[in-house]
């Protein structure tokens, strides 16, 4: 059960930027869709630290902490965003598969030199190897469209690639991200409590930029299906998940737990179209690709 609920946590984050990207068509943008995202998994966040029992941010004992520290929110921000900009241009796969790759090739220069105040890990031969799959496995998945998705593609494949690059590039910020959450929950010792804060952060931010920096944005509607206000529940769900499961499996096989399901989820949106997803081919070539990535990975974090 507790793979299964690993497994489930990452497969539910494509549907959740499915759904947002539902919600920026309604609020006009990305920011206003990552913003109501944040919002409504702030709520759910605070709600769930009272019933564990860990309360609202001690502020107090944050003070003196570094800067960086609190930015974790930043980061998620702009993963949240980018995803919802790639989405429309990539597809789920893509928009999973290239974040990814930034995210995992910066995770072990993280662990490598010890960034963030983490424990160093040594580079052995076993991590190069997992990466080297890992970036195959990219080339694999991004050169596997059928001919088909080739043909109606509007967008020339130079478009294309700057939009991976980009993906690759944000997607550094999700290990980021994971880096500073880790430390400042070891220091509150709450999980919870972090993600909280990067809620909060990240809410903030949003709030003021939607405030004074899009004022000639198109006006906001809320007229759509009811779904495409639940994705910040999702999100929370995802984090109530790895907490539990972070103390029970240990992180390496939460991670690849993870990665499972968002692989097969971003697949699976992609081969249905649900919630309003466009439709695009699941070829043989992108899930041999998806596989040689989880096989990188499981060498990366494991071995």
């Amino acid at each position: 059960m507790s793979f299964l609920f690993g497994i489930l946590a990452g497969f539910v984050m494509p549907l959740q930027t499915s759904i947002n990207t539902r919600l920026r068509r309604s609020l006009g943008t990305p920011f206003r869709a990552s913003g109501v995202n944040f919002f409504v998994g702030l709520c759910f966040l605070i709600v769930l630290s009272f019933i564990l029992g860990d309360g609202l941010i001690p502020f107090r004992k944050l003070a003196g902490q570094p800067v960086w520290m609190f930015l974790g929110g930043f980061c998620g921000v702009t993963v949240l965003t980018g995803n919802l900009l790639l989405f429309p241009i990539l597809g789920a796969t893509q928009t999973i598969v290239f974040p990814l790759f930034g995210q995992i090739v910066m995770g072990i220069l993280i662990d490598t030199f010890g960034w963030f105040r983490g424990d160093v890990v040594p580079l052995t031969l076993w991590r190069v190897l997992g990466a080297a799959l890992v970036f195959a496995g990219v080339v694999l998945v991004a050169l596997g469209g059928s001919s088909e998705e080739k043909a109606d593609e509007t967008r020339t494949q130079s478009q294309l690639w700057a939009a991976r690059l980009f993906g690759v590039s944000f997607g550094t910020l999700g290990a980021v991200q994971t880096a500073i959450n880790g430390q400042l929950g070891a220091f509150l010792d709450s999980p919870v409590q972090s993600s909280m804060m990067n809620f909060l952060v990240g809410t903030l931010a949003l709030g003021l930029l939607c405030l004074f920096g899009h004022r000639k944005a198109p006006k906001p509607s809320a007229k759509g299906p009811w779904w495409m206000w639940v994705g910040g529940f999702l999100g929370g769900g995802f984090v109530m998940f790895n907490v539990y499961l972070q103390h029970l499996l240990g992180t390496g096989l939460t991670v690849i737990l993870n990665l499972i399901g968002l692989t097969a989820g971003g697949m699976f949106v992609d081969k249905t179209g649900v919630l309003e997803s466009p439709k695009k081919p699941v070829t043989l070539q992108r899930v041999l690709g998806v596989l040689v990535m989880l096989g990188g990975a499981a060498m990366i974090r494991l071995l």
